[in-house]
């Protein structure tokens, strides 16, 4: 996992394993013209056996889409 379309924030490939758990949520306004939101992903990777909840990875950030999701930008810490 990492990288925009699961972990913003992190590299591709940064975490990974043979099992895994994502969890997102993101609040935006609803024109379709300029969207913006604010966002939180937290997700794990990792031994299937050792599946936990402890230590996952999270990140917030902000973003805005353009011409109904033509540009996006987000940025995550």
């Amino acid at each position: 996992m990492g990288g925009y379309s699961n972990l913003r924030g992190f590299y591709g490939g940064e975490v990974f394993g043979t099992g895994a758990w994502l969890g997102r949520i993101e609040l935006a306004n609803d024109l379709p013209v300029a969207r913006f939101s604010v966002f939180s992903d937290v997700g794990w990777a990792g031994d299937r056996d050792a599946w936990t909840f402890e230590d996952p990875y999270v990140n917030v950030g902000a973003g805005a889409s353009l011409v109904d999701g033509l540009f996006r930008f987000d940025v995550a810490r």
